[in-house]
């Protein structure tokens, strides 16, 4: 467990993504998203979609493609990604399984060309084996969440 999580820290610093599960604890308001006692952040910004756009495409895209971390889609309730500290993305369950298809239609994940936003919405498309490596990686998103300090992400 320990070599995972030194490796997601490791590229969490390399894409400046920050994985959180469970999810963040927030309210909404003018158009910002405020995380409640969470040192880590304070407030973040939720981007206009222009922004987030150009976000997802120079850091998650890049993240994934050395991770293959699709976990979001399947954790979309209990799951968020916080981008250089400022950003937050958490969209809808079919929001976030949109992203995650385009990047897997992109990289052609698992040997494959066209994914939908259904094939990842909650990973119920997905193979028994890749479903349980993704189980695995939220249990070690979750364990990296418990051990870092609030006040050190």
């Amino acid at each position: 467990m320990d070599r995972c999580i030194a490796l997601l820290t490791q590229y969490k610093q390399k894409h400046e993504i920050t994985l959180i599960a469970p999810d963040l604890n927030y309210t909404c308001a003018n158009c910002t998203i405020e995380v409640v006692d969470d040192a880590r952040f304070g407030t973040l910004v939720d981007p206009n979609e222009e922004l987030l756009n150009d976000i997802i495409e120079k850091q998650l895209f890049p993240f994934l493609d050395d991770t293959n971390a699709i976990i979001a889609p399947s954790y979309p309730d209990d799951f968020d990604t916080v981008f250089s500290n400022r950003y937050f993305y958490h969209g809808t369950a079919r929001a976030i399984a949109t992203t995650y298809a385009k990047w897997a239609t992109r990289e052609k994940w698992l040997g494959r060309s066209n994914w939908e936003c259904s094939d990842l919405y909650y990973s119920q498309m997905l193979t028994k084996e890749v479903y349980e490596w993704i189980t695995t990686l939220y249990n070690v998103v979750v364990m990296k969440c418990k051990r870092t300090p609030k006040a050190s992400a």
